[in-house]
């Protein structure tokens, strides 16, 4: 595709220039897995603040696929990830193994990049070298009023590829962000800024009131996309946190959801 092509240029031209931003996981090895049921109970403090950031990851992710907003309900997100949390601490203090798995964040939080054709990027240099940044007032209009509309905070222009690098501050849906700035004359791409690699992750859907969570062993080689993968599939719910077996899980709704949006198999 096209835009994959020019954000190829970007991401060389800021790799050789020494600006290269984007992340990459670290590793976590692989645990035999436990097939008893158990009962939940509290989660262990010193694992509070991970399962804390897996849940602010696993709900801004759920929230995303299922808004078409611009912006995330700041009070739904905060119930999700008090939600999530809750449920993720009933999985880790019946299967201590998963202690060691964390969602993984894909991409950089409130960044984006977009690709700019020549009249908006003169439009954007222009309105930073008269000390307009972030670029909220560029004469472009639907450009502006989108930047305002999600509290750009910050940008960085590499104008020797035609890129600009928005930071927003707020709970931007960056997918619907993206959806909205390629509608924008002048725009030849708009997407996260992906982090490099791959890794271990989970990840989560809510179907009739049970959570169903699957995480993911991943190791050998990640930081070029991890040669070996291992699916662990749990459901909560009720107080119980239950391991359930592959053949099974794939027969419920839950995971079948998960499984084809993130396109594991």
């Amino acid at each position: 595709m096209t835009s994959s092509k020019h954000r190829r240029t970007f991401l060389l031209a800021l790799y050789c220039s020494g600006t290269l931003f984007l992340g990459s996981s670290g590793l976590l090895g692989a645990q035999e897995p436990d097939a008893q049921e158990s009962p939940a109970g509290e989660r262990p403090a010193v694992h509070e603040s991970g399962t804390k950031a897996s849940a602010i990851v696993l709900a801004e992710r759920l929230m995303q696929r299922q808004t078409p907003e611009l912006l995330l309900d700041p009070v739904r997100r905060d119930g999700l990830i008090h939600e999530i949390a809750g449920v993720l601490a009933q999985i880790r203090e019946a299967y201590p193994e998963m202690m060691e798995i964390s969602a993984r964040q894909a991409f950089e939080p409130g960044m984006l990049l977009l690709g700019l054709e020549m009249d908006l990027l003169e439009a954007v240099s222009d309105a930073v070298a008269h000390g307009n940044a972030p670029a909220t007032h560029t004469g472009q209009a639907r450009f502006d009023a989108l930047n305002a509309t999600l509290g750009l905070s910050d940008m960085q222009l590499f104008r020797h590829v035609g890129v600009v690098a928005l930071h927003f501050d707020g709970p931007v849906s960056l997918y619907a962000a993206c959806r909205a700035y390629r509608e924008i004359p002048g725009v030849r791409f708009a997407e996260p800024d992906m982090r490099t690699g791959d890794g271990p992750d989970m990840d989560v859907a809510k179907v009739q009131g049970t959570w169903y969570v699957i995480a993911r062993k991943a190791w050998g080689d990640c930081p070029a996309g991890c040669i070996h993968e291992e699916f662990l599939y749990f459901t909560a719910g009720e107080g119980l946190a239950r391991r359930i077996e592959a053949s099974r899980a794939m027969e419920m709704q839950g995971f079948a959801q998960i499984m084809a949006y993130r396109g594991w198999n």
